[in-house]
């Protein structure tokens, strides 16, 4: 189903077939390139998660930091191919891919034991159980073409992520310092209300994309770009992952660690983290634009 809001033309790749069309005109300046601004809008994420891997690979991190990168570097290529071609195909590649990324941001939350190589039953259940579940959830969204579908069941899996974020963040309250709790707070905060903002930015887009449409007519192009909501949508939720995923990522952890002393460097982006093998303390870089915690065994905190 076209979007109501959309102007439809037929370009380099034929007619919509995509369930989701978006308040950008279809083909306005390319006779490739469906959505300009939402389209090109993706490469913001496509080099942060290839930044990400270099750094992980550089490091030696474990494989949940390379799969993390992996899978949203694949969210933002779909996105790219969505937004460009408007073909259902290419909306699976973009809304699929953000499924498992919720899924694999919940595994880094439930797995309790260290990051680096070891197999416990706990953790080969959660494997199993998400590979199932995402197999499923493929499969059946790749034949029921209802968008509300795969909006639902990412809905639940970032509230599963915030209240299990909540619980751990309970559990090892006394481990982090007051310093640090109020630098993580912050940062959880400020992703959290970037992604409120985008989402609002969505809505507004989607709600009232007749009156937007004829104000970017009356501004002219290339200053109208600024009013594609759905790209900034792209941006926001992107840095807000980037921001938020700190916080869970250092509370689940320092819940599977031995007590550890560490220091929140930058306010940041991306988390870094890795264990040492000997003394399973939390390592990490200074990696420019990446949040780095640097921790150490020592005496709980008080």
């Amino acid at each position: 189903m076209t979007g109501a809001h959309s102007t439809v033309s037929t370009g380099y790749w034929g007619p919509v077939t995509a369930t989701l069309d978006w308040c950008e005109a279809n083909y306005q300046f390319s006779h490739y390139v469906a959505e300009v601004a939402n389209t090109f809008s993706n490469l913001f994420s496509i080099s942060l998660a290839l930044y990400g891997w270099r750094n992980v690979s550089s490091l030696g991190l474990g494989t949940r930091y390379h799969l993390t990168f992996l899978i949203f570097a694949l969210v933002g290529v779909g996105s790219f191919a969505f937004h460009a071609t408007l073909l259902y195909e290419a909306q699976m590649a973009d809304e699929i891919p953000m499924i498992w990324s919720a899924s694999q941001n919940l595994f880094t939350l439930y797995d309790i034991s260290p990051a680096h190589p070891k197999i416990s039953y706990r953790k080969t259940q959660l494997i199993y159980g998400l590979i199932v579940f995402n197999i499923v959830f493929t499969t059946a969204y790749w034949y029921w073409r209802n968008p509300v579908f795969h909006q639902v069941v990412f809905a639940f899996l970032m509230l599963a992520a915030t209240v299990r974020t909540r619980y751990l963040r309970q559990s090892i309250k006394g481990r982090i310092s007051p310093n640090n709790r109020s630098i993580l707070a912050k940062q959880y905060a400020l992703g959290f209300g970037l992604f409120a903002l985008g989402f609002v930015i969505w809505n507004v887009d989607n709600i009232y994309c007749g009156e937007i449409s004829s104000l970017k007519r009356r501004i002219g192009w290339p200053s109208a770009f600024l009013l594609e909501g759905h790209a900034w949508w792209h941006i926001f939720t992107v840095r807000s992952y980037s921001l938020s995923s700190l916080w869970p990522d250092h509370i689940s952890s320092l819940r599977a660690m031995v007590p550890t002393s560490c220091s929140v460097l930058k306010l940041v982006s991306f988390p870094l983290v890795s264990y040492n093998t000997l003394t399973e303390g939390l390592l990490s870089a200074d990696l420019s634009v990446f949040p780095s915690i640097i921790c150490s065994p020592a005496n709980t905190f008080q």
